[in-house]
């Protein structure tokens, strides 16, 4: 989820609101390098987070850094290297090929 204008109870600063970020970006020359989004348990801010992901600027895909809370953003990093030793991601299913290979993932006899 983003948070905006509204700001559901979230942090108020441009690693956290896609506005914040976009206004500096256009007033400073500044581009966002990753934004941390935030999931809140059962999509209300007062049930707390249940987990925060960066966003990256593309081509890059955050990666988990192999330790750490995997609901915490500050657990992956933002990367375009293809041979990550933790395994592929869904997203590299259609960036390259894998071990499985696409055929392999059909679950049919």
């Amino acid at each position: 989820m983003f948070n905006g204008p509204d700001n559901l109870g979230g942090p108020e600063d441009s690693n956290h609101d896609v506005f914040l970020a976009l206004r500096q970006w256009v007033e400073n020359g500044t581009a966002p390098t990753r934004i941390i989004g935030t999931k809140y348990v059962g999509d209300k801010p007062s049930n707390g987070i249940a987990f925060t992901r960066p966003m990256c600027a593309y081509p890059q895909l955050a990666r988990y850094r192999g330790v750490g809370d995997t609901n915490n953003a500050s657990s992956f990093v933002c990367t375009t290297d293809n041979n990550d030793s933790n395994g592929p991601i869904i997203a590299d299913f259609g960036i390259r090929e894998t071990v499985l290979g696409y055929a392999d993932l059909l679950f049919f006899p």
